[in-house]
């Protein structure tokens, strides 16, 4: 048996207080002073004994509650080794066709190898079906390891980095990666954007080393260049892709005469942002405030914040000495503050217009694209959690708790306690 707070162990010595009770109620004699002994009434031997067994009975009730209570505050384990493996290997689930994992089921019990997903269930009869390629979320599967039944864990994976999200946990040292990528190389169309007579082309190639996008220029009229009926996608390497035509960036800005100097840097930043995207930019400068519908893109305001609720994005001047970043979100989702003015030196060491095409976030659709093929591969060290268990961490795999039953009891010992001394008067 094991305790999870060993430290409440020393209210154990508890039980010397009823132990004390019981001895000095015992040392206590009255003296009763009478003129004659003719009208006292002999006591009888048999009762007086009930009477001390009674006390005892209770004095043991209440050494067994205080250690009771004791024992729950500790909370104790009990260590199940009934179904406990010494090895397990956990396969992710694109690793199952692979030949030297396929020889890895063939020579281990079917028990003991088991698939990296929610659950762990076996890999013999897993069928992957549509979740064959999902990349599983190491750090979250690494926090349930614990709770399998075994003395050491494989865990065999492509490791991809897009599978690492959150913080880096901590992992028992039983737990060993092993990284086995398959070496292949993703190329992926992403979209094909026209502009005038010209098409543009991005592809995504990743492999296990890194992930770039190459852009190719085309002319519309060109030979190699395959449309369809209603000219609104085109053919590339036999994948039809739809067209794409640029659309405009559509940005108000609200500004006062005092904020002059932000209103230039920050118009600056977004055409250096829309001829990245090759796009157009429609900047609507109003020194006043006025009604905003739905079609801007980002809204910002260099003075007074708007009157009204906007549901477009906006960006709101607000100054801040305690602030970590040039521009930080809030808690709703729409609404970002620029929490410093701006000069020559913030707007090149905070990266402006970086900031400004995340806060935009116009590409949504190519990022779910980009990290649906992302094949980079992570190193072993990367991978892995940290080694050690953080403060006040216990691991408690394989331990089984007896808090139910020990509440019950200890609800019996009370009453049982309670009934005894009403029926002893104490």
């Amino acid at each position: 048996m094991t305790f999870l707070n060993p430290t409440y162990l020393w209210l154990s010595l508890g039980i010397l207080i009823p132990i004390a009770i019981h001895l000095w109620s015992r040392r206590k004699v009255v003296t009763v002073k009478v003129g004659s002994t003719q009208l006292l009434q002999e006591s009888e031997p048999k009762r007086t004994s009930t009477v001390r067994l009674n006390e005892l009975w209770l004095l043991v009730l209440r050494v067994l509650t205080v250690l009771l209570i004791t024992l729950l505050l500790a909370s104790p384990r009990t260590t199940d080794t009934s179904a406990r493996m010494s090895l397990v290997y956990l396969i992710e689930p694109s690793l199952l066709n692979n030949d030297h994992v396929k020889r890895l089921l063939n020579e281990t019990p079917a028990e003991e190898v088991k698939v990296l997903m929610d659950g762990f269930p076996n890999a013999e009869g897993y069928s992957p079906g549509k979740r064959e390629n999902e990349i599983p979320e190491y750090w979250q599967l690494a926090q349930k390891m614990n709770a399998l039944p075994a003395d050491s864990i494989i865990v065999i994976t492509e490791g991809f980095v897009s599978g690492i999200k959150g913080k880096r946990p901590y992992g028992a040292n039983h737990v060993n990666w092993t990284v086995l990528p398959s070496g292949d190389t993703q190329n992926q169309l992403l979209e094909v954007a026209l502009a005038r007579d010209t098409l543009t082309i991005l592809t995504l190639v990743s492999d296990a080393d890194g992930l770039y996008v190459e852009s190719e220029e085309q002319s519309k009229n060109s030979i190699d260049v395959k449309s369809n009926k209603p000219a609104d996608s085109v053919f590339i390497n036999g994948v039809l892709m739809p067209l794409r035509t640029p659309e405009p960036i559509m940005v108000l800005m609200r500004y006062h005469d005092s904020l002059m100097q932000e209103r230039h840097y920050l118009s600056a930043a977004l055409k250096a942002v829309a001829k990245l995207m090759n796009r157009p930019l429609i900047l609507d400068e109003n020194p006043g405030q006025d009604s905003v519908d739905a079609t801007y893109d980002l809204s910002i305001w260099l003075g007074d914040p708007p009157e009204q609720n906007l549901s477009v994005k906006q960006l709101i001047f607000n100054s801040s000495t305690l602030a970590n970043g040039l521009i930080e979100p809030t808690i709703d989702k729409n609404v970002y503050v620029l929490t410093s003015r701006l000069n020559n030196e913030n707007v090149f060491s905070e990266h402006l217009a970086e900031q400004l095409y995340i806060v935009l976030n116009l590409r949504k659709d190519m990022e779910e694209k980009i990290l649906d093929n992302d094949k980079r591969v992570a190193t072993k060290d990367e991978l892995r959690p940290h080694r050690t268990d953080p403060p006040m961490a216990t691991d408690t795999a394989g331990l089984v708790d007896p808090f139910t039953w020990l509440w019950g009891l200890l609800f019996l010992m009370i009453a049982l306690e309670r009934v005894l001394a009403k029926y002893r008067k104490q």
